[in-house]
């Protein structure tokens, strides 16, 4: 569909067509939104029902309005550079990372749109908040500890300016749930309900089925149609958003194959499991869309599932070839994306051959990126020059990176200067955060005060929640309770978990309950322990460990150690024992040392002994502890040896 509406699944009363639409609890504030244009952001997760949501509001427009959906970012800026247009006009940027990038939209492509004409032009724009999240995370003074964010500042400013935030659920509230089953003489809401635990809008649009389709009904290491759709989801993790020509697919897809099975007769024809690949599932959507006759692209919901951990790539690494091929048929317009797509993974030498190639073309914002790759690097000299040559080019973002490599260098006065040089002449949020962290430095609290509250009037998460914190560290709570909230509303996640902390210092228990579990909805899962400590120390035992099982399942390995402490202590030994051995086996050390410790309680020292030493390798003193007194109960050592000498002596070596 060309507004990115996915297809429902079919039902099994054979019902087709548009699935009727259950009207949101935010449906209101929406068209609210609409009708008062600018840009207007509809967020949440994958097959959430955004994009659904903000198509229904359309509605409420009159028949005039004309509704573009432009296909390629620099779309915009033709737009905007436009005189001969008039409203009533709807941009509809469904994906909107896609257009967040230097040949898109940017600060000044949007005040062209919005700001600098007289007729209606409301942006419309849907994103998945765990790209929300990689351009409104959480600040820091060192480009070093940003990550992606400090390549992509231009962004941040962009979604600063939003006049309306609409997050949608991925489940229904009680409200809605009841609008739904109104709804369910139609087979395929009626199906979907009885599958709620998969969330409502990921059943309508087959999502589960397809990852079930993804895994192969458990053949997925040797099934080459899913080394095909794995191979695609990578090259979207990698940065490359184009659609995929076969050609590109067929020289990677057997890397996702175990060796033995790359060369099977049965795995050679590549045309017959693309097939596979692209047929849909359950009537709805496929793994593999057809973009035109040969390209391809894999669609969001497996890019999100794979990002929160519920993929067969889940927490794997991008394969080298397929980021060997995307350099090679990369052009101008994605060299950018592709470089700050391997920073974000760590592939620093990726991201620097990307970025150099865009710097060959003269793209200020891959100078940018270069820079700060060699900040990552460590080298000072190179990081300087090419972020005082993007400076030079008028890009905000490379003047905030100098500030901060100069601040981190230990010059304090030069980085002050640029930063408020950005915060006073462009009104530049980041910058007016930091003047605020180094204001804190200085406990000078007004300015501190002062700086983040211009940045979160601004719309800058960050400052919001630093904001906040100040607030309630002076007295002022309810305004902090405001300004945490706002935050969460804008996409930091884990500043509900800082206000449950807040209810619970106040000894609200209901409020910070409430507060933990909606930040571990929205994917922090620092919350998920929160919350069941919280759970814990009321005595809802059962209510703690369905918490902590959740976020164990979803591969949340602090959870699986708090699960496991929890089995241990009401008695549950063997299931304890499964879940210290996984949290372990992901390299957790406090688990390694737990796990040892109910092993030698078994009569397993053998095993004890080899888990407390690994803990102890890992820096868990403890765990060193613990196995030398094991060593002295097997007679091993004497009385008089230091206790480290278990873990560096020669009979080690070949452990």
């Amino acid at each position: 569909m060309d507004l990115g509406v996915k297809p429902s699944i079919t039902g099994k009363d054979a019902s087709q067509g548009l699935v009727p639409y259950v009207n949101r609890d935010e449906d209101d504030r929406l068209r609210q939104g609409i009708a008062r244009g600018g840009l207007v952001l509809v967020y949440g997760a994958s097959a959430a029902g955004k994009s659904r949501a903000a198509f229904e509001a359309l509605h409420e427009l009159s028949e005039d309005t004309l509704v573009l959906i432009p296909e390629r970012p620099e779309a915009l800026r033709d737009l905007a550079r436009a005189s001969d247009f008039v409203g009533p006009l709807v941009v509809w940027l469904d994906d909107l990372e896609r257009f967040l990038v230097p040949s898109g939209l940017d600060r000044a492509t949007l005040d062209h749109l919005c700001h600098a004409r007289e007729s209606y032009v409301l942006l419309l724009a849907t994103i998945r908040s765990d790209e929300l999240a990689k351009f409104e995370g959480a600040s820091s003074p060192s480009v070093m500890h940003e990550n992606a964010r400090s390549l992509v500042r231009a962004g941040a400013d962009v979604l600063s300016q939003t006049r309306c935030r609409i997050e949608i659920g991925a489940t229904l509230s009680g409200s809605e749930l009841l609008r739904a089953r109104a709804l369910s003489d139609d087979g395929r809401i009626a199906e979907a309900l009885r599958h709620s635990e998969s969330g409502f809008g990921e059943y309508l649009a087959a999502g589960p089925q397809m990852i079930s389709r993804w895994m192969a009904a458990g053949g997925y290491d040797h099934n080459p149609g899913s080394a095909i759709i794995s191979a695609a989801v990578d090259f979207r993790r990698a940065g490359y958003g184009k659609p995929l020509k076969a050609e590109m697919l067929s020289r990677v897809y057997k890397e996702y194959l175990p060796m033995r099975a790359r060369h099977h007769p049965d795995n050679q024809d590549f045309q017959r499991h693309l097939s596979w690949a692209c047929s849909r599932v359950a009537g709805a959507s496929s793994c593999l869309s057809v973009v035109d006759e040969d390209s391809y692209v894999a669609p969001d919901y497996l890019i999100h599932q794979t990002i929160v951990g519920s993929s067969p790539l889940a927490a794997k690494p991008i394969k080298d070839a397929v980021w060997s091929v995307a350099l090679e048929v990369s052009g101008p317009e994605t060299y950018f994306t592709l470089g700050a797509a391997a920073h974000y993974h760590g592939q620093l030498g990726v991201a620097e051959r990307a970025f150099r190639k865009g710097v060959d073309e003269e793209d200020p914002y891959c100078l940018n990126g270069l820079g700060v790759v060699f900040v990552e690097i460590g080298n000072l000299d190179l990081a300087t020059r090419y972020l005082r040559e993007a400076e030079a080019c008028g890009l905000l973002e490379a003047k905030f990176n100098l500030a901060n490599v100069e601040w981190s260098a230990g010059d304090e006065e030069s980085a002050h200067e640029r930063f408020l040089e950005l915060a006073k002449r462009h009104e530049f949020p980041p910058a007016m955060m930091n003047l605020g962290l180094m204001a804190a430095r200085h406990d000078e609290v007004d300015q501190e005060e002062h700086w983040y509250r211009l940045a979160a009037e601004l719309g800058h998460p960050p400052a919001m929640h630093n904001l906040a914190i100040l607030l309630d560290r002076q007295g002022g709570f309810q305004e902090a309770e405001r300004w945490y909230r706002k935050a969460f509303s804008s996409g930091l996640a884990g500043s509900m978990a800082a206000l449950g902390a807040c209810f619970e210092d106040r000894g609200d228990a209901q409020g910070a309950e409430a507060a933990y579990s909606a930040s571990m909805h929205a994917g922090f899962r620092p919350a998920i322990l929160a919350l069941g400590l919280l759970l814990q120390r009321q005595g809802a035992m059962a209510r703690a460990e369905a918490v902590y099982r959740a976020g164990a399942v979803a591969g949340y390995v602090p959870a699986m150690v708090n699960l496991a402490l929890l089995l241990s202590g009401t008695g549950e030994v063997e299931q304890a024992e499964i879940w210290y051995r996984r949290a372990a086996e992901a390299g957790s050390p406090e688990a390694m040392n737990s796990l040892g410790i109910l092993l030698e309680d078994n009569g397993n020292q053998g095993e004890a002994e080899k888990w407390f030493l690994q803990a102890g390798r890992a820096g868990h003193v403890e765990a060193l502890l613990n196995r030398s007194e094991l060593e002295r109960r097997l007679g091993r050592i004497n009385n008089d040896e230091s206790w480290w000498s278990p873990l560096f002596g020669p009979r080690d070596e070949t452990e």
